[in-house]
């Protein structure tokens, strides 16, 4: 007979066993760990909430459970947590001195932001560039404020509602493929050096879209990106930089820039955030701060990333 401890503990295995599969496992055609993977930070969060709460109720061998589940849900962010970024308070002088690139990413999520929140906030970071995704032409139009500082525009009036506003000359790159992902990428001058950048926005993980499509996407963005000169990528993933679309990536040589501060939904608090608004780079790009920024009205919070170029780093 099924008792209330036994289900318990049933739960508590079958936590464990999805925690390895989000672990040990990658692969496109694990699609369904692969959407668990997305939430693993929080998921890890919940589980040793759970296993401490039972091990206070005296239940310990499915608190154990939980706990080692929590900790293989960790293993699956441990990556993104140690690449190469810090905080741009974390940077040294010598450092600061070099040449970098700024660059500010939004999902303005198709009007829902505060045209005037976005110009303040341009205006307040000054990035070199700034990119926007869901910002169809009249909306840009509402922020064309911002041209007497970014003199340089590429608006997509496809089905690419992409904006990018550039202090520096850009030109159009790559023709993307017709159908998602939604991107562009543009030839960049820039005081690191001419780079390749690419602004992308994904569809939803499965169950949101077809099982797998993400990794259709992803073998789309990394066709574009393999040997190509310094590159950047960044966009609205819809998914985590430790998940499927990030080995993708990494099949480019394209890595993500560090770090798990979430930025959707920006209506939960900042722990129970995902980090699906990110930033990869090749090789020939050091990523040297990553910072989430205030709200503007949309769902997403917009982020700042820097970069130097690498040959100035070796040479430190």
């Amino acid at each position: 007979m099924w008792t209330f401890s036994n289900l318990i503990l049933v739960g508590a295995w079958l936590v464990l066993a999805l925690a390895a599969g989000v672990a040990v496992t990658g692969g496109w055609g694990l699609f369904v760990i692969d959407a668990v993977r997305q939430v693993a930070a929080q998921l890890t969060l919940a589980s040793l909430a759970a296993g401490l709460l039972l091990l206070l109720l005296r239940r310990s061998q499915p608190a154990m459970l939980l706990g080692l589940a929590g900790a293989a849900l960790a293993w699956g962010a441990i990556p993104s947590a140690l690449a190469p970024s810090v905080a741009p308070g974390e940077i040294s002088a010598k450092t600061s001195a070099r040449a970098r690139l700024t660059v500010l990413f939004h999902n303005a999520h198709s009007g829902k932001s505060d045209p005037g929140a976005i110009i303040a906030l341009v205006e307040a970071e000054d990035p070199d560039v700034a990119a926007f995704v869901e910002m169809w032409p009249h909306e840009r139009r509402r922020i064309d404020a911002l041209r007497a500082r970014y003199p340089f525009v590429i608006q997509q009036d496809d089905n690419r509602p992409i904006a990018i506003f550039s202090k520096r000359p850009m030109a159009l790159a790559t023709v993307a493929h017709p159908d998602w992902p939604t991107a562009s990428y543009v030839s960049l001058d820039t005081a690191i050096g001419p780079i390749q950048l690419g602004v992308a926005h994904l569809s939803r993980p499965w169950p949101f879209s077809a099982p797998r499509y993400q990794s259709v996407e992803a073998e789309r963005l990394r066709v574009n990106f393999f040997d190509a000169p310094p590159s950047i990528l960044v966009g609205d993933f819809n998914a985590v930089p430790w998940g499927d679309v990030a080995r993708a990536l990494g099949r480019a040589g394209m890595m993500p820039v560090g770090g798990l501060e979430g930025t959707w939904p920006n209506l939960f608090p900042a722990i129970a955030r995902v980090p699906i608004d990110n930033a990869f780079c090749n090789a020939a790009i050091r990523p040297v701060g990553k910072r989430v920024l205030a709200a503007t009205g949309s769902d997403h919070l917009p982020v700042l990333f820097t970069f130097e170029a690498a040959a100035a780093h070796s040479a430190k």
